[in-house]
């Protein structure tokens, strides 16, 4: 058994090797031919990329003013559990909005270091919603809060389906 786990591993670390260090280090030269050409087209999604973070982000906000009764501050939540808008389609989306703009501001900029400060924000983003804000609230609402993360994603949106009468 552990002969196989060391032959699976190391098969699994030269096809990553491969496919995700060798293979991109070759592509790098096609850089500065290449980002010239689709420099417009990067602009242009990661503009597009920016307004729909924001979009999510303010109607996220909105939804937990109206109504939840309160403000969309950390540190003074609103009292009651938001499930509209927004939120029955994600648990986050005020968070994955800002991380959506983050994105679309390293593509406009063409940006590698505005993409990469966008990826430690969206770990953080993470490590503070599962550690700090999902105990909270389970701690504040119990067993509503259970029952919604358990049909709500976290960061990915769940798209309704014809079938849905409610979306959790």
């Amino acid at each position: 058994m552990v002969p196989r786990l060391r032959v699976t591993t190391l098969i699994v670390a030269l096809i990553l090797g491969v496919f995700l260090v060798y293979v991109p280090l070759q592509l790098r030269p096609l850089d500065t031919q290449l980002g010239d050409t689709l420099r417009p087209v990067w602009s242009c999604s990661g503009a597009l990329l920016f307004v729909a973070g924001m979009a999510l982000s303010f109607s996220g906000a909105y939804y937990l003013v109206r109504r939840g009764d309160g403000t969309s501050f950390l540190l003074k939540p609103p009292p009651r559990l938001v499930v509209a808008g927004p939120y029955a389609y994600l648990q986050h989306p005020i968070l994955l909005g800002g991380l959506v703009m983050l994105l679309g501001e390293a593509l406009w900029l063409s940006s590698p270091s505005v993409g990469l400060y966008a990826t430690g924000v969206a770990l953080l983003s993470h490590v503070y919603v599962v550690y700090v804000e999902e105990p909270r609230l389970i701690q504040k609402f119990g067993t509503d809060y259970r029952a919604y993360r358990c049909a709500v994603p976290r960061w990915v949106p769940k798209l309704p389906t014809a079938r849905d009468s409610t979306p959790f």
